[in-house]
């Protein structure tokens, strides 16, 4: 039996999954405004098979994303939990999740080690709040008569895949010389300066150009005055308690009251849809042209 347990976060109905070789439990939130309160829990060690049914799962998160709220601009989330395992299943599982375009996060008191590390790599937006362990990946099961020059040859298919995948996942390239330099029964936790500086927190580069090009067009901005505007809003208001009015205001150029005016109106407005599509137009109507 595998042991994962995967869950869909979403609220307000309980919903059993079940297989001969695998059980799962999921919660589903039919009041949630965006699809990014929508996620899958991956805990526990990755075994051979758990791909398969990390598949299942994301084509039922996916089904029910796009029939609930139509196109997502904030992705659904895996939140992990596993020492790591197979590095075949965690490649694949990754894959989906590019494939997917979900995002990726290891919770407070959460851990992503070893091959895990691979899962936490493929979000379009990745954080961590809990810790993230490397070492060298290795083959636990080695058929017995195998010659050294077998296993290197083994070996070395298996890394030259492993550095193609991290490449794609617009992940350092470094971050394959880190592993390979701690013995596989060590492991290295990254610290926050490792965990930037090979790309395991924050967007993907792509995502983040869609992203910031997104909300340049709800401004009606151009996207490099946008991202200028943004990040001096940021700058100032990062202390405000209602960080999102004050940004929203100082990119406007309007007073903080008349945002926080506009912003009740446009949480009026989003509370009367679930679709992020809608809630564009919203953004649009009530912040952007301050209609009452």
């Amino acid at each position: 039996m595998s042991k994962f347990d995967f869950m869909f976060v979403i609220l307000m109905a309980w919903i059993g999954v079940h297989s001969t070789s695998y059980s799962a439990e999921m919660t589903v939130d039919l009041k949630s405004n965006y699809c990014s309160s929508t996620s899958i829990i991956l805990s526990g060690q990755i075994l051979k098979g758990d791909a398969k049914i990390f598949d299942t799962l994301v084509d039922k998160l996916n089904t029910y994303v796009k029939r609930t709220y139509g196109e997502c601009h904030m992705p659904p989330t895996v939140i992990l939990n596993s020492p790591g395992g197979s590095v075949e299943e965690s490649l694949a599982i990754g894959q989906q999740i590019r494939n997917a375009r979900l995002g990726t996060m290891v919770p407070y008191n959460g851990q992503c080690y070893s091959s895990c590390v691979f899962v936490l790599a493929a979000g379009i937006d990745r954080n961590v709040h809990g810790s993230v362990g490397i070492h060298r990946p290795y083959s636990s099961d080695i058929e017995r008569g195998k010659s050294v020059e077998d296993i290197r040859s083994a070996r070395t298919v298996m890394l030259n895949r492993i550095a193609s995948y991290i490449e794609a996942m617009d992940v350092s390239k470094f971050l394959m010389d880190a592993m390979i330099s701690i013995p596989p029964e060590e492991l290295k936790i990254l610290n926050d300066s490792e965990l930037q500086a090979f790309r395991l927190i924050g967007e993907d580069s792509s995502y983040e150009e869609y992203r910031v090009n997104l909300s340049a067009k709800l401004f009606n901005l151009p996207t490099a005055e946008y991202r200028r505007k943004s990040a001096v809003a940021w700058r100032k208001c990062v202390n405000y308690s209602e960080p999102n009015v004050c940004v929203n205001g100082e990119i406007l150029g309007i007073q903080l009251s008349e945002s926080q005016a506009r912003w009740t109106r446009l949480q009026k407005c989003n509370n009367t849809t679930k679709n992020e599509s809608s809630q564009d137009e919203c953004f649009v109507k009530y912040m952007v042209r301050g209609d009452k």
